[in-house]
């Protein structure tokens, strides 16, 4: 039977001379890492059938928006027909304009001339008692 202790032995010198091993290689791949392995016909495939959806939905999408731009265009169009349909324009006769009419002054506020105003007409018809 082998001696636990030297199988215990053998066993760090392994775990240490693989723990440098490991830590060579990592620094290896910082160093410069690996170069990009060439892509599977299948892949470039797939990136290309990806590409051609992917063109086919921004022109699906352009075409839609330019759609709806056309309908909006459209119901405004409508909508401004209706307009002029229900209220026609009223151009060959112009509204008369009217001045708005004010209710005279009443009140203590009325100014200097609305009193002497008042005083005159009130003097024109006071009537002298005939006698």
């Amino acid at each position: 039977m082998p001696d636990p202790k030297k199988l215990a032995q053998q066993a760090a010198k392994v775990a240490r001379d693989e723990g440098l091993e490991i830590l060579k290689a990592a620094g290896e791949q910082i160093k410069s890492p690996p170069s990009q392995a060439p892509e599977s016909q299948e892949a470039q495939e797939k990136k290309i059938e990806e590409e051609k959806v992917k063109a086919s939905d921004l022109r699906r999408l352009e075409a839609l928006e330019v759609e709806m731009k056309q309908i909006r265009q459209e119901k405004e169009k409508e909508y401004q027909e209706r307009v002029t349909q229900q209220f026609p324009r009223q151009e060959a006769q112009p509204a008369p304009v009217e001045e708005p009419s004010t209710k005279p002054k009443r009140g203590l506020f009325k100014g200097p001339q609305a009193r002497a105003e008042k005083a005159r007409r009130a003097t024109e018809l006071v009537k002298m008692p005939s006698g």
